[in-house]
């Protein structure tokens, strides 16, 4: 959710799975200010990733 509260697309996975598939863990928020989660399949094994989102910061607009 963006500051002015609004959703958006943080993260599309790829196609072919390679940085994960089907994101089914809970979102966990950690001291590091960063947004951790999991995926069941995709990744080197098709295993399954941890996915992690920063937040970014963006200069305000005009």
């Amino acid at each position: 959710m963006s500051k002015a509260n609004k959703v958006g697309v943080h993260h599309a996975f790829a196609e072919n799975g390679s940085d994960g598939c089907e994101p089914r863990g809970a979102l966990l928020s950690a001291k590091d200010d960063a947004i951790y989660s999991t995926t069941s399949r995709g990744g080197s094994f098709d295993a399954g990733t941890i996915v992690r989102l920063r937040r970014v910061s963006t200069p305000p607009g005009p």
